[in-house]
């Protein structure tokens, strides 16, 4: 008989990131680095502490490095996104860049290689 795996344990359920908690955290973020201009790493604890003490719920450290990284990850690709480019401004309704629908096209063609 094969040796049983044990078992895993169960996750918590995901922390919900909605548009005013990855403010406040970002909020949080600027003035950690405020506070600490030479920093070169982030106290995730102090920053998890902080964001307990605003909402008053626990948020893993491990939640606020994941959220930090998909946020620097979309904020890279959105600057190779609109480097270099003119004529683009913001719809604030729509939440995305206004720009020419040929622009778009450029953008979004999918190369041959691709396919």
């Amino acid at each position: 008989m094969a040796p049983k795996r044990p078992r895993k344990a169960r996750k918590e359920p995901a922390f919900d990131w909605n548009e005013e908690r990855t403010y406040i955290f970002l909020e949080l973020l600027a003035d950690y680095q405020l506070r600490n201009p030479r920093a070169h790493n982030i106290s995730w604890i102090e920053l998890s502490d902080r964001f307990d003490e605003t909402y008053k719920i626990t948020v893993p450290t491990d939640t606020l490095k994941n959220k930090y990284r998909t946020l620097k990850e979309k904020y890279h690709l959105w600057t190779k996104l609109i480097s270099g480019e003119t004529g683009l401004s913001w719809d604030s309704v729509k939440k995305t860049i206004a720009a020419p629908t040929d622009w778009w096209n450029k953008k979004i063609e999918v190369p041959l290689a691709l396919l």
